[in-house]
């Protein structure tokens, strides 16, 4: 597989695999990252086509160098010095590319496959027995209960429940009305101005008057 050698740089020395694409710059992320402060964050990147290594430049702030040239796409030989920035490198073994690699990878991978789907198909064809003891429970002394009993009791749990809150519907309802007749009896005058106050007093004082004029014309009548 080809590599990319660092020749110059905080990083030099250090080697990395070239794959179908990689992108150089100071992203971290990078599949090779430059410890570089003229290289962009997506300086340029090395990418495999049609049996053959290719560097481009990736709209970098100050260009990408092979041999002393500014190049915008080129074509890796062997011997090519690259520069990015202050950093030089170098494509070393260009003779394996990735689509070989990738291809005895599959070649690896493909037994494993089948032998994968020859255990699905057996289990897919095994008949799953019936279980005897489905449907029926277990207690601590190993005496079988049977679900319809369980359900009946449980039908039953739910038909109390249900019958409290018919009650307890009842007894809010007939705290509501014994509260709406406190309301009309206690009637608060002080959230009222002062002139309605004062009219609402001269009216109650008036109507105990009639009250009082019309209980004692009737007494005289009567007697």
């Amino acid at each position: 597989m080809a590599k990319l050698v660092l020749l110059s740089g905080p990083a030099k020395g250090l080697e990395y695999k070239l794959g179908e694409a990689s992108i150089l710059g100071r992203q971290s992320s990078n599949e090779i990252p430059l410890q570089d402060l003229k290289a962009s964050r997506q300086h340029a990147k090395i990418f495999y086509e049609e049996g053959c290594y290719y560097l481009e430049d990736m709209h970098s702030r100050n260009g990408t160098f092979v041999n002393d040239n500014p190049v915008q796409k080129h074509k890796v030989e062997k011997d090519d010095i690259i520069q990015i920035g202050d950093t030089l490198m170098q494509v070393i073994d260009l003779s394996c590319p990735p689509e070989e690699k990738k291809a005895k990878h599959r070649q690896t991978i493909a037994p494993a496959l089948q032998e994968i789907k020859l255990t699905q198909d057996i289990l897919s064809t095994q008949p799953i027995e019936p279980n005897p003891l489905e449907g029926v429970l277990f207690t601590q002394e190993q005496k079988p209960i049977k679900k319809e009993s369980i359900l009946k009791k449980k039908t039953k749990k739910k038909m109390d429940l249900s019958a409290k809150p018919v009650t307890e519907s009842r007894l809010k309802k007939t705290s509501g009305n014994n509260s709406r007749l406190s309301e009309l009896f206690s009637w608060d005058v002080s959230d009222y101005h002062l002139l309605y106050q004062v009219a609402i007093f001269i009216f109650i004082l008036l109507f105990m008057g009639i009250i009082f004029w019309f209980s004692r014309w009737i007494t005289l009548q009567i007697l």
